[in-house]
This record gives C-alpha cells, sequence and structure tokens, in this order.
C-alpha cells in the first residue's frame, strides 16, 4: 500500500503506480523495498523510511525509474503509466527529476510553475470530448415538423458547435433528465459524423459538464465554440416537448438585434423551436434537431447525409428510448448504482429488439464499467460476449468495435485494440473516441510515430478545428519536443484566436525551450482573453526569471485575488518582494505562508514537499533552528528529489552557511537538476563569484 492509503489520505492512479514500484524494484534487487519483520514495522518503513539502496550493477537509469514510482508523496511520483512507459524506452533520457511533460521553474524558490487544466488536457490528449460514449443512430422522422422561428442565417459559417447540458423543467424529474443526457450525446455524435464533409467541429455537453461550462459565452471563451445548441425539456403526460436555441456569439450587438426572452444581449439567435413527439416515440425528435441544427449552420446536407440522419438502428421506438436512457446512465458517475441502470435500460432495449447492435455495445461497455467496480472477471467475460456479438448483427456501427477496442485495453491487449478503433474509424471516420483510442493504444505499444500519426489525420479530417493543433501540440510537449510542441500550439491559436487555453499552452512550450520574453507575450495574452489565478501565477514565475520582480509581484497579487488560501502563491509573492527589495512586505508575506502551509501540513504530516517548503520559508524568516529540522525530515522521507535538493542549497545559502550549501548543490546537479535554473536563481548571485561554485557549474557543461 501507498504511504496515502496507510494515512487515510484519497486514493487515485498514483497510488498504483507506487505498488508497481515495489514490484519493479523487487525485479531489480530480488527483495522487497521496505522489507521488515512484522507488519506494523513494514507499514513504518514505508510511511518514514527510504527504500533499501539499490545494489551499485543496477543501471542508474532504472534505480532511478524505481526511486520516482516509491515517492512518498503523490506528487513526486510519475503522474501517469505512460511516463513510467516513455523513460524506460529512453533510459538514456532518465535523470533522478521531474519528467519533462511537468515544466517546474525553481524561481521563486518555493514557487512551481502551474500548468492550467487545459493545458494538462493537451498534454495527455484527453479531452473529454474525445472518450464520452456516444450513440451513433439516429432514426426516422415520426411527428409533425417543429413549430420554428429563424432570423436568416445568412452569414452563418458551421465552424464549432457546442451541444450544451440539456435542462428539464421539473428537476425532479430524474427519468427525463437521464434520457436527455442520452439524447444529447448521440445528437451531437450524429453532428460530428457530418465534419467527415463540413468544416464542422462538434462539443458534446459531457465535455461542457466537464469544463463546468453551460452557456455560449462559456463555451465560446473556454473551448472556442462558434455556436451552441441549447435544450430545454418538459414531460406533459405522455408527450415530451424539446424546446432547442441554435445561437452564436454577436460581437456587434445592435437595438435591431431582439432576443427572446432569457438570452444574453451578446448572442445571435439563428434558431429556435420546439419539436413534440409521445415518450414512446424519441425518433423524430433527434431527427429534427439535427436537421434543425444542420439548416441553421448553413450545412448543405448531401442525399447520403439526409439518409444518414434518418437512419437507425432499431424499428422500435421504445427500444430506442430505453437505449438513450442507458447512454445518459452511462454519462453520469460509473458508480454501481449508475451502471446497474445502465444495464438494465440497454437489457429492457434488447428484449423489446434483440437485433439491436448499439444496445448491446451500450451493455458490453456498461460491463466494462461494471468490472472497473468489482475486478471480477465475470464482468470481463459478459463485455467479451455483448461487444463481440454487438459486431455480429452487423448493424452496430463504430461502437461494436470501440467496446472490443476497450475490452482488449482493459485486458492488456493494445496490439488487439488497435485493430479494433482502427475498424471503427473505417466505418466513421470522425469518430472521435476511436481516434483517442488508437492513440493511446500505439502509445502503449511504444509506437510513438504512429500516435503522431493519427494526430495528424485527425488534423487533416478537420484542418481548420483549433484543438487538432492542440492535442498534437500536446503529444509532442509529452515527449519533450518542445520546438514541435510551440509550432503546433501557435497553430492552434491561429485557428481560434480566442482560446486562452492554447496561448497558457504555448507559453509551457516556450519556457521549455528558455524562451522566457515570448512565454510572457503569450501568458499575457491568455490573461487578456480569461483570467485565472494559475495562469497569474505562472506570468509571475516567468517574470521573476527575467528578474522583473515588481511586475511579477503584481501578478502573485492577482492570482491570491483569486485564490487566497494557497500558501505557495504568498510564498511566490514573498520571494518577489524580497529579491525587489520590498523586504518588510516580504516578511508580512512569509507569515502568512508559513501558516497556511502549517495547517496543510496537519492533514500531510510526511508530504516532503510541503516540510521543504516551509524550511524554506523559515529560512528567509531567519529561523534557522526550525529551517534545519524541517529540511532533515524532508530529506529523510525523500532523499532523491534533485527539486528538494536544491531547496537545501537555498535555504543553507540564505541562512550563510556556504558549505552545505555548495554540498547540496553539488548533489542537486548529479541528480539531474537544471543547469540554467540554477544560474538564473536571484538567491545565488552571491556564489557566482565562489571558485566551488564556479567549478560546478562547468562541471555540467561537459555532461552528455
Amino acid at each position: 500500500m501507498a504511504p496515502e492509503i496507510l494515512n487515510g489520505e484519497p486514493a487515485d492512479r498514483r497510488s498504483d503506480i507506487f505498488a508497481l514500484g515495489v514490484v519493479f524494484y523487487e525485479m531489480l534487487s530480488g527483495h522487497h523495498p521496505f522489507a521488515a519483520p512484522t507488519p506494523t514495522a513494514m507499514i513504518g518503513q514505508v510511511l518514514h523510511q527510504p527504500p533499501r539502496p539499490l545494489d551499485p550493477s543496477v543501471p542508474a537509469p532504472y534505480a532511478t525509474i524505481a526511486n520516482r514510482a516509491l515517492a512518498k508523496s503523490p506528487a513526486d511520483r510519475y503522474q501517469t503509466a505512460h511516463e513510467i512507459v516513455y523513460d524506460l524506452n529512453h533510459t538514456d533520457q532518465v535523470r533522478p527529476q521531474p519528467a519533462a511533460a511537468s515544466p517546474a521553474l525553481a524561481e521563486p524558490a518555493r514557487g512551481k510553475w502551474r500548468i492550467n487544466s487545459g493545458l494538462m488536457w493537451a498534454i495527455f490528449g484527453i479531452a473529454s470530448a474525445i472518450i464520452i460514449p456516444w450513440s451513433n443512430h439516429f432514426l426516422n422522422q415520426r411527428s409533425a415538423p417543429p413549430a420554428t422561428t429563424a432570423s436568416a442565417p445568412a452569414a452563418v459559417i458551421a465552424g464549432t458547435l457546442a451541444v450544451l447540458p440539456p435542462k428539464v423543467a421539473d428537476a425532479a424529474d430524474t427519468k427525463l433528465a437521464t434520457f436527455g443526457r442520452g439524447l444529447a450525446e448521440s445528437l451531437a455524435q450524429r453532428l460530428s459524423d457530418l465534419s467527415v464533409n463540413h468544416d464542422v467541429a462538434v462539443l458534446s455537453a459531457r465535455q461542457l459538464e466537464d469544463k463546468k461550462v453551460t452557456t455560449l459565452a462559456d463555451a465560446a471563451r473556454e473551448l472556442g465554440a462558434t455556436s451552441a445548441l441549447a435544450l430545454t425539456l418538459t414531460r406533459d403526460g405522455d408527450l415530451v416537448h424539446a424546446s432547442y436555441t441554435i445561437s452564436q456569439p454577436d460581437k456587434s450587438p445592435s437595438p435591431s438585434n431582439v432576443q427572446p426572452a432569457g438570452h444574453a444581449a451578446a448572442e445571435r439567435v439563428l434558431a429556435s423551436g420546439t419539436v413534440t413527439a409521445p415518450v414512446s416515440d424519441m425518433f423524430s425528435i433527434e431527427n429534427q434537431l439535427a436537421t434543425a441544427t444542420a439548416t441553421a449552420l448553413n450545412i448543405p446536407l448531401r442525399t447520403e447525409e439526409q439518409r444518414a440522419l434518418a437512419a437507425h438502428g432499431t424499428t422500435f421506438p421504445e427500444a430506442y428510448q430505453y437505449f438513450l436512457q442507458g447512454r445518459g446512465y452511462l454519462l453520469e458517475a460509473f458508480t454501481p448504482e449508475t451502471v446497474n441502470s445502465a444495464q438494465t435500460m440497454f437489457k429492457e432495449a434488447l428484449r423489446i429488439d434483440p437485433n439491436y447492435g448499439a444496445a448491446k455495445a451500450g451493455l458490453g461497455e456498461s460491463w466494462l464499467y461494471a468490472y472497473d467496480n468489482t475486478h471480477q472477471p465475470v464482468d470481463i467475460e459478459q463485455a467479451r460476449k455483448a461487444c463481440s456479438e454487438a459486431v455480429m448483427l452487423g448493424n452496430a456501427g463504430a461502437d461494436g468495435h470501440i467496446c472490443l477496442g476497450r475490452l482488449a485495453e482493459q485486458t492488456g491487449k493494445a496490439t488487439e485494440a488497435v485493430t479494433e478503433y482502427q475498424k471503427a474509424l473505417q466505418l466513421e471516420p470522425a469518430n472521435d473516441r476511436a481516434s483517442i483510442g488508437l492513440a493511446k493504444s500505439y502509445e502503449k505499444l511504444n509506437q510513438p510515430e504512429k500516435a503522431e500519426a493519427v494526430y495528424k489525420q485527425a488534423i487533416a479530417l478537420r484542418p481548420n478545428y483549433w484543438r487538432g493543433y492542440d492535442q498534437l501540440g500536446g503529444f509532442y510537449f509529452r515527449t519533450a519536443n518542445y520546438a514541435k510542441a510551440e509550432q503546433m500550439f501557435r497553430t492552434a491559436t491561429e485557428k481560434d484566436p480566442q482560446s486562452f487555453r492554447s496561448y497558457s499552452n504555448l507559453a509551457a512550450a516556450l519556457v521549455s525551450e528558455e524562451k522566457d520574453v515570448q512565454a510572457v507575450a503569450a501568458l499575457k495574452k491568455s490573461l487578456g482573453l480569461h483570467p485565472i489565478a494559475e495562469a497569474y501565477v505562472n506570468l509571475g514565475i516567468t517574470l521573476f526569471r527575467l528578474r522583473r520582480f515588481d511586475e511579477a509581484a503584481e501578478q502573485f497579487r492577482k492570482s491570491i485575488q483569486l485564490a487566497p488560501d494557497v500558501y505557495d502563491k504568498w510564498s511566490s509573492l514573498g520571494d518577489a518582494e524580497y529579491y525587489g527589495g520590498h523586504r518588510s512586505l516580504a516578511m508580512s508575506d512569509y507569515k502568512k505562508a508559513i501558516d497556511l502551509a502549517t495547517a496543510q501540513l496537519k492533514t500531510s504530516p510526511n508530504d516532503a514537499n510541503i516540510l521543504g517548503d516551509l524550511a524554506g520559508l523559515y529560512s528567509m524568516t531567519g529561523n534557522a533552528p526550525q529551517a534545519i529540522d524541517l529540511m532533515n525530515r524532508a530529506l529523510a522521507i525523500n532523499h532523491t528529489d534533485s527539486g528538494l535538493m536544491f531547496e537545501a542549497v537555498l535555504l543553507y545559502n540564505q541562512l550563510q552557511q556556504t558549505g552545505p550549501a555548495l554540498e547540496w548543490l553539488a548533489k542537486a546537479l548529479a541528480a539531474g537538476y537544471s543547469p540554467s535554473v540554477v544560474a538564473k536563481a536571484p538567491a545565488l548571485d552571491n556564489l557566482h563569484s565562489n571558485p566551488r561554485y564556479q567549478q560546478l557549474m562547468q562541471s555540467t557543461q561537459h555532461q552528455p
């Protein structure tokens, strides 16, 4: 068990990485890293002691990988298994320092570069629009045309459509809400299929929910949407009314732009209306909504596309109703309750129509989610049976092969997963779930060239859609190809000049290339579009590296206004004011940071990062005994972290103990800490004339 589990703290995939580290260590050494005579003693070793040193005959890169996986703090471990695979296949690049995909700037001394959620999304290429299970089946129209009002759509371009999370008039009608979620996702996938022949991209309601986006304005700012489809469902006895509005941002509002009640003045309504159908017959609602949206966005439908929009995987309306509810449950949290509800709905759909391939595929995926909760082999076998039957029926479209692809992934058969995802893309070239599954499988097989090709194919399919470039940039960033990452992020900003996340991603690539001045410009552009706390921190740290201390302090203050209870924001502000000549203000900031960090340490008493940060803060306030004690505790927990070693350098130098500072500098550099970061650190200016410092820095120039 990982330390956080033993401490009763939340576990995540990094806890599994710790367990993997234990196995890896045993493979290298033949013994357990925390061997002890009793279980209680072993728990103590896991919580408080580093693993026993590996035999010197073990190649250093493998020892480094094992030790990093066994870090006490989850933040210091590998964050994903992909990172481990990459290091194992690039051992010549392995250094005992944080992975290249998480750039950490050590100045200010305790300030860490904050990669915003958009960048993490870009780095790992897991935009929720790609991973959401979607239905791919529109059904025949069965009711009267909707009552529709529309403004002239003349100059409207398809662009990027956001399908907003649907609303339900009666919040207590949970069944209708579940149906609405399934309807919105099915509608999003069907419209997305049009991107094969038209310049349109679709953002699903689930993706928007993950980003807490509920309006067109937010979707435009956060994800580059150029239009939105808003749905409100109402039940009236046996009838369902689906009111819809298709709108786009109006950048030049005028008094003549009359908006319906409840709509923001900055939106231009392209079409609105209400579709009504019996609750037992949902075919017509989806068909009419799809047709109305395509018309409003000026998407000229070809004959085969019109047939595709009217195609169906079942002739039974009631089966389709159950299918949408099943999809809706799978879009909720994957708890045993929601998974069981999804299975019930899919089984009801199949009871009505045993040949309903999409429902078979949905049932197969629900068994896979059940396995995530239970880890029972019987669930895998049920999934295998349902997925295979879905493909054999021949009417499941891409869903059946995606189901088999996910099954292969979950059972460790990446080669089989590649085959299934390829088949899915042959059937539906615009299916994002299949694309990202294929790319992930190639990465698992250590075939980055093929993974790269998949991202490029996605771009070729939608050359004017910014996100494809952003995802490819994330792939390059993750593999430390920062020049190509920069190029892709720049292209993303050109495709969508309003994408604040792409500008932030671009800044991260520029910082990794040590292009700090350009990074500042990119971050300012990002903040001008949409200010968030972590972007202010990133800008502050970059300005600090450029020794523009007063400007850095200003950015840290803005970050504190948005997130006042985060200790490292206060410590970063203190650093900027300290080195900017405002030391009395800095002392106040350091004391505030100490209070917040001390409170956090009570929750995580063995977190080496917090201990090290507190040690540095006490050194800045002149409390040498407390600073040294905390640093010793931190290093006892994690003695291989080069970043923590560098904090020891700063601490001892601040306490005017030059000898220990230089000793720790030698250790940090030997452990792989960045010499360029050391050279730029204002805290070490006093050492630049020291012969030992010069010798250490010169020695790094000869290292490979």
